[in-house]
C-alpha cells in the first residue's frame, strides 16, 4: 500500500510539473470529448442510414417489380 501511495504522489507531482499552462488544459479536454461524442453520433447515424438502405433497397426493388408486373 505504501509503495502504491508513493507512486501515486510522484505521478501527481510529475503531472503538475509537466503541464505548464493549467488554464489551457481544462478547456481543451471538454472540446475533445465533445468532438469525440459528435463523431460517434455521426458514425452511428451513418451506420443507421446504411442499414436502412440495405433493408429498404430489396423491399423497394420488390415493390417496384410487383408494380411493373401489374
Amino acid at each position: 500500500m505504501r509503495r502504491w501511495d508513493r507512486g501515486c504522489q510522484w505521478r501527481r507531482s510529475h503531472h503538475l510539473t509537466s503541464s505548464p499552462s493549467p488554464l489551457q488544459t481544462p478547456k481543451r479536454i471538454p472540446v475533445m470529448k465533445y468532438i469525440k461524442r459528435a463523431f460517434v453520433k455521426a458514425v452511428v447515424m451513418i451506420i443507421g442510414v446504411m442499414m436502412m438502405m440495405v433493408f429498404l433497397l430489396p423491399i423497394s426493388i420488390k415493390t417496384t417489380a410487383i408494380c411493373h408486373k401489374i
